[in-house]
């Protein structure tokens, strides 16, 4: 069912309310990094055992061995160290977070402010992970998008 709303110049007259290009450009870019992050996390989380296992035989593969800078090999061995079990569990984490954000999204794409607060308090949580990593491409990304989205707010009901 597509929502009407009045034409303030003419008040006898309803129209479809029409979503900004810019809100449209906006949605689709984050359904696309959605899906590539959702199906990603889908491979991750069915192929953790064998990615523990492949970085392991990397981490101790002797020809590898000084490829690796010491920072490299110490942020290796904490994955390791984590299991098969914790990888899967990241990967699962991943996937939920980002189809919550993922509905927010679709919700903005119906113009809804309710998917502008599910997206922004998602993201913002996941702007807390990024500030403690220190990821300052994430930052800017997730700052960018949170505050692009903004702009749009008031084109939604």
């Amino acid at each position: 069912m597509e929502e009407n709303i009045v034409d303030y110049n003419n008040d006898s007259e309803i129209i479809p309310a029409e979503r900004p290009a810019f809100l449209s450009v906006l949605c689709v870019l984050s359904f696309i990094w959605s899906g590539l992050i959702i199906i990603g996390s889908l491979i991750g989380a069915l192929m953790a055992g064998t990615i523990v296992e492949l970085l392991s035989n990397l981490l101790n593969d002797p020809a590898m061995s000084d490829k690796w800078t010491d920072q490299q090999v110490e942020v290796m061995e904490q994955f390791l160290n984590l299991g098969s079990g914790i990888v899967t569990a990241i990967f699962i984490a991943m996937i939920v977070f980002t189809s919550v954000s993922l509905l927010g999204v679709i919700k903005m794409w119906k113009q809804r402010k309710s998917g502008f607060i599910i997206y922004a308090v998602t993201n913002g949580l996941g702007l807390i992970f990024s500030l403690v990593r220190f990821d300052p491409l994430g930052i800017v990304i997730t700052i960018g998008f949170i505050a692009m989205y903004w702009v749009n707010y008031k084109h939604m009901r």
